[in-house]
C-alpha cells in the first residue's frame, strides 16, 4: 500500500516525517528494545497507551487515525528509519493513531 499524497505532503513530506539515517539507528539501538511484528499486526492501536517512540528498522508500517464512526484515515507510511511517537507529551496519554505492520 503506497502513501496517499495530500497536497502539503507532496512538498513538505521530508519536514513533516523525517527519518533516521543508518548511523542514527545504530546509536539509538542502545536506548530501546527490538521487537518484530508480522505483516497485518498492530504495533499500537488508537486508545491504547504504550512505548514513547516506535522506530522502524525494516519493513513498512502505515499510520492511521480513526474517526468516531470507525473510518480509517491514512496519515503516512513509514519504512526503515521512520519513527512515530506515542504522544508528543507523555507515553501515558492514550494514542490518537494506530500503527499497522504492512511488511
Amino acid at each position: 500500500m503506497g502513501p496517499i499524497k495530500r497536497p502539503i505532503e507532496a512538498t513538505r513530506a521530508d519536514q513533516m516525517f523525517p527519518t533516521f539515517e543508518p548511523d542514527d539507528l545504530a546509536r539509538l539501538g542502545r536506548f530501546g528494545e527490538t521487537t518484530s511484528f508480522p505483516a497485518g499486526s498492530y504495533l499500537a492501536k488508537t486508545g491504547e497507551t504504550g512505548p514513547g517512540l516506535f522506530v522502524i528498522l525494516s519493513g513498512e508500517v502505515v499510520i492511521t487515525q480513526h474517526d468516531e464512526l470507525g473510518r480509517r484515515d491514512l496519515i503516512t507510511t513509514h519504512g526503515p528509519g521512520g519513527f512515530w511517537p506515542s504522544s508528543p507529551f507523555s507515553p501515558a496519554i492514550r494514542r490518537r493513531s494506530s500503527i499497522l505492520s504492512v511488511t
